[in-house]
């Protein structure tokens, strides 16, 4: 088994570690209300799950009011003939309108936007407004004269949010409100244990499970660097890959009672068509001559291994199919970028999921039957999404954090995103992936 015990980094690793981002964009252009063409301006606010809002202000041509509207956003992938999907541009659609100021009674407006990928940087950003013509087809609104700017870091000030917010607005509260880092001596004192499994040499899904381990570790040692506290990261992967290896590392686990323990998995797993269990098997064959029942080990197993340990607070994860074991992983699209900021952590969320008393944590990628989705690029949409919840749940934006909180998107999301992919041939609604993660909170 390969062992590295890691102990926080300076500073500088901090802007080397990918972390979930969010696209702001400012737009102006013209609209009919009542039939008049009116300038409008709005603040389009996306999170890297797909999450986010667009804020629209005008003036109502007939009776001069301002109007503060707000909507949510939802994707739509363009599809080319060949069937695949087009990665360099992006439908986004403006749904579920909402007037915050103005008359309530108003027409309100819905909207589409094409994003195109930038050639050098393969980042989407805002191209045009679209319309529908006389055919339902979607097309480019030259009446709209639309501009769009981007809104950095710096540019995000509460003066240009409440052009867009009323005083006292949740999320205007929330992302303007202080953010002391008050953590105690003590509390620095803890260690972030991980131990991370990945069949990074499996022919199909190894270059998968090598991008989850990148990820994963990545968001862990992060928040170990804004804790201030150590952290130590033991690999079985590679050439080390077996269940002894597995067993040997939980036996050399020993965390202090104040401590956190992580367990991740990223490979193939399994079920019994007999057993009752919900969560899955993980496959830990070295090689495909050994019997896949006698080289594996259940979650929940590892589960209780961990928990009697004793840390305060225990995060036991698998991305893997909980299906029959001749099934393999569906392969689907990776989700596109946009430019975008990094999110600002927030002490009180970190705090409230990390430093707030004890829990342990059991998540799974796919429930009963089901198979994980994953992208050999991208890694499994479920730690993905699960690593975008728990940034976003520990950012500026958020508030009232909770576990479930963090979890239930994760699991929504990747749902969403696997109902998007086939988990088999034809490509037909029948052979739709359903993958919904399953998750047990322990306090």
């Amino acid at each position: 088994m390969r062992n590295k015990h890691l102990i926080v980094a300076p500073l500088c690793l901090l802007y080397s570690i990918s972390l979930q981002a969010q696209a702001v964009f400012q737009f102006q252009f013209k609209q009919k209300i009542a039939g008049i063409p009116t300038q409008t301006y709005a603040l389009f606010f996306q999170n890297e799950d797909g999450s986010g809002f667009l804020r629209e202000r005008y003036t109502d041509p007939k009776t001069n009011e301002t109007m503060l509207l707000g909507m949510s956003l939802d994707e739509e992938y363009i599809t080319r003939e060949n069937g695949k999907v087009d990665t360099t541009q992006l439908y986004i659609k403006t749904i579920e309108p909402e007037i915050f100021l103005g008359d309530p009674n108003t027409e309100k407006p819905s909207h589409i936007f094409l994003f195109t990928a930038n050639v050098a940087t393969g980042e989407l950003a805002p191209s045009s407004m679209m319309k529908l013509d006389e055919l339902g087809n979607k097309v480019k609104d030259a009446e709209a004269n639309f501009k769009a700017s981007f809104v950095s870091a710096e540019q995000m000030t509460e003066a240009l949010f409440q052009n867009y917010f009323q005083e006292g607005d949740e999320f205007l509260t929330n992302f303007f409100r202080s953010n002391t880092k008050d953590i105690s001596a003590a509390e620095k004192k803890m260690t972030i244990h991980m131990l991370v499994v990945a069949n990074t040499l499996e022919d199909k899904i190894g270059s998968s499970c090598a991008m989850d381990t990148l990820k994963i570790t990545q968001l862990f040692r992060r928040i170990a660097l804004y804790l201030g506290c150590t952290i130590k990261v033991s690999t079985v992967a590679g050439k080390q890959y077996g269940k002894k290896s597995v067993q040997d590392a939980l036996a050399k686990l020993k965390p202090a009672p104040n401590d956190i323990v992580v367990f991740y998995y990223s490979g193939h797993g399994f079920r019994k068509e007999e057993d009752p269990e919900r969560y899955p098997y993980i496959d830990l064959r070295a090689n495909h001559s050994q019997h896949y029942l006698k080289e594996a080990m259940k979650m929940a197993t590892i589960d209780s291994i961990i928990r009697k340990k004793g840390a305060r607070v225990n995060i036991v994860l698998s991305d893997c199919c909980n299906n029959l074991v001749e099934s393999t992983n569906a392969v689907g699209v990776a989700p596109l970028k946009m430019k975008s900021n990094p999110l600002v952590l927030n002490m009180n969320n970190i705090r409230a999921l990390f430093l707030s008393g004890s829990v342990s944590i059991l998540a799974t990628a796919a429930d009963r039957t089901q198979k994980a989705t994953s992208n050999n690029q991208y890694g499994g949409f479920f730690t993905n999404f699960f690593k975008n919840s728990l940034e976003l749940n520990c950012s500026q934006t958020q508030a009232g954090i909770t576990w479930f909180k963090v979890l239930e998107e994760a699991k929504t999301n990747t749902a969403f995103r696997a109902s998007r992919t086939y988990c088999d041939t034809p490509k037909i609604v029948s052979n739709i992936c359903n993958q919904s993660p399953s998750y047990r909170v322990i306090k």
